[in-house]
């Protein structure tokens, strides 16, 4: 009805200001004409749906409203409606009923309401990548402005780029400073991030660009006279055209659907790479807090995740090759706008699930990561202190700090490999695989038999070992604050929006805690109902300022 108002004042449809009050009254009394969701081509405008706000207006007694009464919402019939708002109903004269409903007001409105979602979807987007690079401890330098602003400049690249850049200045867990080595320093190592993560802006930045064409051209739609004939009043003339035809409309919301799947699939393969423990960089397996072999946590959301991803595909399919002629092939040509613009906001609901679920993933791994982090911090130390009381009768100095490095480096390396294995099995499998650089390293520096001592020393390192990680890890789940924020960069924003104020808690486990935590679906629901809802957009504005 607004668009309509704002159409028709432009003085080309003939329609009395009398006419244009009364919609203006319907909006103030919040009076809402009950249309059809179906049945209109958007060619010669969206005739049906327009019929009954005109229809609503005339008092006719079969239209029905939506009005509110005493703070509730109640359906009506239009007749009823103006009587309780005290709305006089309208007479129409010549030319103001094919005014009223021929145009491209539903089709353009319902458009305009879809790409205002997709914009904030568009947003969330590079939040979460900026989240997930700093989850997978990647490289902040695959938005490094030479690449982008120098090398490449692609408006939607760029901006992309900056933004993700923007959301991880000060992130202590993505690596902001690259240093070259050799092959044979950092064997296994992944020496890039894949290109879910290095390729964000290049392969998000295009559809960036789409919805921001999108935008300017539904802009142009909602401040244009959309009916036929037109009246030019101070030349005279009476103009038969075709300006009622939606394709404009059409073009923005296949762009926009388009670029929704192109978002829902890198949000998709970064969130799969998240929870799958051999290219996750070190991660348990399902993103389990405890053991594993009790916990499948993140298993029914990649397969969810998968099943809104193939959805969303089907939905990016064009609703515009589907025109068939219609009215006796009078309009054989005619755009479907209002299809396209509905199956859009469908997208945009399917892809909100999906970033739902890439939203519980990636903050579950930062906790995750954080806990990592803090174990490392106390545990090379302590380990390096092991070998030196050890076994530093039998090692010169330099030789014991070598071997020290050889075997923290070992250590690591294979723990990455063994995230699906339990804890202690894990432990005990981390220290047996560095034996043989004990072996080696002894062997050849000591005449004594070092196999006892290393025998010992692998028993009491996986102890200890197991008792640090059961000790930090309970230290962070009676913890009352969010430790993990201080390793964050403007994520920290977004984080903080869902633990604290959502109330969606880093999940330990049933099993281990021997009762059952909220469910993850209602987890990721409130996630969903943020999205939805748009509480969550603020924060993500901030995080880009």
């Amino acid at each position: 009805m607004l668009i309509r108002v704002n159409s028709l004042t432009r003085g080309h449809s003939a329609v009395r200001i009398e006419v244009l009050e009364t919609l203006v009254k319907f909006l103030e009394q919040d009076i809402t004409p009950v249309v059809p969701l179906r049945g209109s081509i958007s060619a010669s405008g969206d005739l049906s749906p327009l019929s009954y706000i005109a229809g609503a207006i005339t008092g006719h007694p079969d239209i029905k409203v939506v009005t509110c009464i005493n703070g509730k919402p109640e359906i009506m019939f239009a007749p009823d409606a103006l009587k309780l708002h005290n709305i006089e109903k309208v007479v129409l004269g010549p030319k103001e009923g094919l005014g009223l409903v021929n145009g491209t007001a539903v089709s353009a409105s319902m458009a305009t309401m879809a790409l205002n979602d997709s914009h904030f979807l568009a947003l969330l987007s590079q939040a979460l990548t900026a989240m997930t690079v700093e989850a997978m401890v990647g490289h902040a330098g695959s938005f490094d402005p030479f690449i982008h602003d120098v090398c490449r400049p692609h408006p939607g690249q760029v901006q992309v780029a900056r933004n993700i850049r923007t959301m991880l200045s000060g992130s202590k867990l993505a690596v902001h400073h690259e240093e070259e080595v050799r092959a044979d320093e950092d064997e296994g190592v992944l020496r890039q991030d894949r290109y879910p993560l290095r390729c964000s802006a290049q392969f998000v930045g295009p559809a960036v660009e789409d919805i921001i064409v999108a935008h300017r051209s539904l802009a142009i739609e909602l401040n244009s006279t959309t009916d036929n004939p037109l009246l030019d009043v101070e030349n005279g003339m009476i103009h038969h055209g075709g300006n009622f035809q939606a394709m404009s409309v059409t073009a923005a919301m296949e762009k926009t659907r388009l670029a929704l799947q192109w978002f829902g699939k890198g949000s998709y393969t970064q969130m799969t790479e998240l929870v799958n423990c051999s290219m996750n960089r070190g991660l348990p397996s399902c993103l389990a807090a405890e053991d594993p072999s009790t916990s499948y946590h993140t298993k029914g959301l990649d397969i969810a995740a998968a099943a809104y991803t193939s959805e969303l595909g089907f939905l990016a399919n064009p609703v515009s090759t589907h025109v068939q002629p219609a009215e006796m092939s009078n309009q054989a040509i005619n755009s479907l706008a209002l299809i396209s613009a509905r199956k859009t906001a469908e997208a945009n609901d399917v892809l909100t699930l999906l970033m739902s679920t890439h939203l519980y993933c990636a903050l579950q791994a930062l906790d995750l990561r954080y806990l990592e982090f803090t174990f490392r911090e106390r545990f090379n130390p302590m380990i390096l202190e092991s070998l030196r009381s050890t076994f530093g009768g039998l090692l010169d100095e330099k030789t014991a700090k070598v071997l020290g490095v050889k075997v923290v480096g070992a250590m690591w390396r294979r723990l990455e490999t063994t995230t699906s294995v339990d804890l202690v099995s894990r432990w005990v499998d981390a220290y047996n695989h560095v034996t043989s650089i004990l072996v080696e390293a002894l062997m050849t520096s000591s005449t004594e038999n070092p196999l006892p001592k290393i025998s010992e020393w692998k028993k009491t390192g996986a102890e200890q070992a197991v008792t640090l990680t059961r000790e930090i890890r309970d230290s962070y789940w009676s913890a009352t604050s969010y430790p993990t924020t201080q390793y964050l960069g403007r994520s920290k924003a977004l984080y903080l929006f869902v633990r604290e104020i959502l109330g969606v808690n880093a999940r330990r486990g049933d099993v281990f805690l021997g009762k059952q935590e909220a469910t993850i679906g209602l987890s990721v629901s409130k996630i969903y109902e943020a999205i939805k809802s748009g509480r969550i957009n603020k924060t993500l504005v901030e995080m880009m300022m």
